[in-house]
């Protein structure tokens, strides 16, 4: 698995062990990738 894989099933586990809703807007913006995000898909 890739780093950023394991830092978003943690971001997962830590929500969903408070019971609160994660969205991937939620992850990404937790874990600052939106912009990583955005230019992958751009690229591709």
């Amino acid at each position: 698995m890739d780093p950023i894989s394991i830092e978003i099933l943690k971001v997962i586990g830590e929500y969903s062990f408070n019971g609160s809703k994660i969205t991937p807007y939620k992850i990404m913006k937790i874990l600052n990738f939106y912009q990583i995000f955005l230019y992958k898909s751009i690229k591709n």
